[in-house]
């Protein structure tokens, strides 16, 4: 059994809910373990900002989605990657997951920084010296 942090849960929610507004599938669609690929699509973007950008574990995020197993995250993460490396140049739906972390990052980040005070400054500033940002 995963145990996660009250940041944890927090960073998930907050996630969910950026994803789901953009790209207009509910939060209980993106919760479920139904596999149609818009659902599959936005989990994977909240596995990604879940793992790349807030930093928490493979098996904590997969815990956070009925359980999934790290190595469903990882490649859900990667999805994402590829995504956004071929940005638009491979299958029909790429520029729209593009499109869509270019508009939710920003965004997560932001809930980041209300969620770790003055923590995420800190963050902030290792990310951008590493050039992640």
């Amino acid at each position: 059994m995963v145990s996660l942090t009250d940041r944890e849960l927090k960073l998930h929610a907050a996630a969910v809910e950026l994803v789901a507004d953009v790209m207009a599938i509910p939060v209980e669609a993106i919760m479920s373990r139904r596999r149609f690929a818009p659902q599959v699509e936005a989990r994977a973007v909240c596995m990604y900002l879940l793992t790349r950008v807030a930093g928490i574990t493979l098996k904590k995020v997969g815990a956070m989605f009925a359980h999934k197993d790290h190595s469903t995250v990882i490649h859900g993460r990667n999805f994402i990657e590829t995504c956004i490396q071929l940005n638009g140049y491979g299958r029909p739906y790429e520029p729209e997951i593009a499109r869509v972390i270019n508009i939710v990052q920003p965004a997560f980040i932001d809930r980041m920084g209300a969620i770790d005070g003055e923590a995420y400054y800190e963050w902030l500033k290792h990310h951008q010296t590493a050039g992640y940002i």
